[in-house]
């Protein structure tokens, strides 16, 4: 037998090597759909490494995604079957080209087979990565470059199927899938963006270059011409090997919380060092809270908590979205003055956090959140955490549509997820759910109540946060919803809403809330579970209650969607419902307070002497000395795809200035016109004068802007990911 003829029955295990206008239906399918599965079966092994065992290594492990067995099961089930059937089709395909020219027809059938699984590769690979990628510029030019090479080696492979060297190494499945999934992971990934472009380069050739001496290596060893080589069973049950082995290992690969050794032992709670619960409930605006008077029963056990607490009906925050408010929360100053009042943050790390001081007094400080992107254990503003959990949640089989779409590696995997989930409609949210807060906060108080410790337990829920997404039975408790809504398009209705493009029609804004408020519902049952918990283990009438929203949502007005983009009422109002030590009493609180308050306030109660720099005031300590009004401020710097303006809101006495950086100036008397429809601007007005001056000499006083941070790759997909940047 020729070597001809072996390396025919290698590619294909077919009997002889016919040429393309002689072969028939079958053989044709039977040559490219074994190519197929063998091309894409390589691809599965390679990219579940990359998505498990290679990442894991270079990310922290509170931000390492294990995959579900769901996922698992697509890659090594559906991946060879698409193979399978778009290689098998292909090679069809081609026999109309060999019927109409004598070249192709000539052209050995194998050779068809054997270079159809890696064509398709390139071909799904090429149309994501260039319907996604953006401007074709420096990295992603370098990825484009290679694959065109990859085309170029695979034609070459097609007109002589035989050859061997580098172009038998660059035809071979495993290099085009270790070049297509690895090569932007090394420059996306694997190389920090400060290293420069020189850096990416040689690192990008050196990883071509292992690339290719791997992939010849591997291909002298499955397509050796000396003997029959290695037939499709046994090559496709070495992928399945592999593919067993790396999820085998891959199933011991866990996120873990992080833990800081803090030196101030623990101590037992007293009636002067209450525990502290501090809940923030993501997005929720409070005129959606029946505790507020809101027409849907949204909120029932707050409204149960809020019978024996104090409930401040004019609460705001001091930023419109997670990362200002929840800084000024953790400092008591503005964002202007903690540095992270936008997505590119810097924290100033020489303001003290809420936990530093609690911790330094002999408090468990625990931290559980469900944003995966704003409240990271290595933001600067949650030190004095000895255990702080922010892991997302594992992906499943319908992942997140709204994933990022440029820079990340995954290039195949996003394209299936984005058919399935057209298909389907499937999308999964981007954050933990509820439910994963509320058992470990119960297990954590579980074991403060056996150690007898005082504690600070801050729990974040962000079941409200879009893409909305309450489960059932909460996805259907009110009216609105539209089953047929595409909630993987979501993304792209929200930037033609922030663009102007399109105004929400009253069928999308009732679907929305109808979520919305499910989201709400859903958080409500689990803050009740919580707050139950605390009862029974006999912790509430010594404890500290906060719950507290960070920030609204806009659903349409003045053609904002979402938050992080105004300081209007619907974004910046928040929920504030506190329990104090000892309290049975309700009541109800009517003056302007903020969110910069609540360090100060929960410090008092902790007996904790308050520091001198911060900007809010204890709650209870203003009651007591019956403190009047005084201005309250907020800051919105939105991105600018969100809004191309920043805007700075002062309020005193219920009348509210604006300032744009645009030049515009508003002025609302929110105690007439809570809506803020009517704009009363008038510049030789003594009162808008006056609140002119004070808004100028308050932003005088702010620091200076620091550099903005530089964002890791993962920051960058979970922003994307929640929708704040593009």
């Amino acid at each position: 037998m020729t070597n001809r003829s072996r390396v025919s029955l290698a590619v294909a295990d077919l009997p002889s090597a016919l040429p393309l206008g002689q072969a028939s239906l079958g053989e044709s399918w039977s040559a490219g759909a074994r190519s197929g599965a063998l091309a894409w079966s390589s691809y599965a092994v390679v990219e579940y490494l990359f998505l498990t065992l290679l990442t894991w290594t270079i990310v922290p492990t509170y931000r390492y995604r294990p995959p579900g067995f769901g996922i698992s099961i697509v890659f090594f089930c559906v991946y060879p079957l698409v193979g399978w059937v778009a290689a098998g089709l292909l090679a069809i395909l081609a026999r109309p080209a060999a019927f109409a020219s004598r070249q192709v027809a000539a052209l050995d059938v194998n050779g068809v087979g054997r270079v159809a699984g890696p064509v398709t590769l390139l071909l799904i690979f090429h149309l994501n990565f260039l319907n996604n990628m953006g401007p074709l510029g420096g990295s992603r030019a370098v990825v484009i470059g290679a694959s065109l090479v990859l085309v170029a080696a695979l034609g070459v492979g097609l007109v002589r199927p035989h050859a061997n060297g580098l172009v038998a190494a660059l035809t071979d499945p495993w290099t085009v899938s270790v070049v297509l999934v690895g090569l932007p992971w090394v420059i996306y990934d694997f190389i920090e963006p400060s290293y420069g472009r020189t850096v990416r380069a040689l690192s990008a050739t050196a990883f071509l270059v292992l690339a290719c001496l791997c992939g010849a290596w591997l291909a002298r060893r499955e397509w050796r011409p000396k003997d029959l080589g290695w037939p499709f069973s046994r090559r496709f049950g070495l992928r399945a090997a592999v593919f067993v082995g790396v999820w085998l290992v891959s199933t011991g690969l866990r996120q873990a919380p992080v833990t800081s050794a803090i030196d101030t032992p623990t101590a037992r709670a007293d009636r002067s060092h209450p525990n502290i619960v501090f809940i923030s409930m993501d997005t929720v605006r409070p005129d959606h809270l029946s505790v507020y008077g809101y027409r849907r029963d949204t909120s029932p056990r707050l409204t149960e908590l809020a019978r024996g607490a104090t409930l401040y009906s004019r609460a705001l925050a001091p930023g419109s979205m997670t990362l200002a408010s929840h800084g000024s929360f953790f400092t008591g100053v503005y964002p202007s003055w903690h540095g992270a009042r936008d997505v590119t943050y810097r924290f100033d790390n020489s303001y003290r956090t809420i936990a530093e001081f609690l911790s330094s007094k002999g408090y468990h400080t625990v931290g559980l959140a469900a944003n995966p992107t704003f409240l990271l254990p290595t933001i600067d503003m949650l030190r004095g955490f000895r255990y702080f959990d922010a892991r997302t949640p594992e992906a499943s089989l319908l992942p997140l549509a709204k994933q990022p779409v440029v820079s990340s590696r995954y290039y195949l995997r996003r394209f299936g997820i984005s058919a399935f989930n057209a298909l389907v409609g499937g999308v999964q949210a981007p954050y933990k759910p509820g439910r994963f807060i509320t058992e470990a906060a119960l297990r954590h108080l579980e074991g403060f109540r056996t150690r007898g410790e005082r504690f600070f337990l801050f729990l974040n829920y962000m079941d409200a946060h879009a893409p909305y997404l309450p489960p059932p039975p909460f996805d259907t408790m009110y009216r609105g919803k539209m089953p047929e809504f595409d909630w993987s398009a979501y993304g792209f209705l929200r930037l033609a809403v922030l663009r102007g493009e399109h105004r929400l029609t009253d069928a999308e804004r009732a679907n929305l809330v109808s979520q919305y408020d499910g989201g709400i519902a859903y958080e409500d049952s689990e803050i009740g579970r919580v707050i139950a918990h605390v009862k029974q283990l006999g912790l509430y009438d010594n404890s500290l209650i906060v719950i507290a929203s960070d920030h609204g949502e806009s659903f349409g007005e003045r053609r904002f969607l979402e938050h992080g983009q105004t300081v209007y009422q619907d974004q910046i109002r928040m929920a504030l419902v506190i329990k104090y030590p000892g309290q049975r009493d309700g009541r109800l609180v009517d003056r302007a307070v903020s969110g910069v308050d609540l360090m100060p306030t929960v410090l008092e109660a902790a007996g904790v002497e308050l520091p001198r720099d911060i900007q809010g005031r204890s709650l209870r300590a203003a009651a007591r000395e019956g403190a009047g009004g005084r201005e309250l401020y907020s800051e919105a710097s939105p991105p600018r795809d969100r809004a191309p303006r920043q805007q700075r809101g002062i309020i005193s006495n219920g009348l509210k200035l604006v300032r744009s950086t645009d030049g515009s100036h508003e002025v609302y008397d929110l105690n007439a016109d809570p809506e803020e429809r009517y704009n009363l601007f008038n510049a030789t007005d003594a009162h808008v004068r006056q609140l002119q001056a004070q808004l100028t000499d308050w932003l005088r006083l702010a620091p200076a802007a620091k550099n903005p941070a530089r964002l890791d790759r993962e920051t960058l997909d979970a922003l994307r990911s929640l929708g704040y940047i593009r």
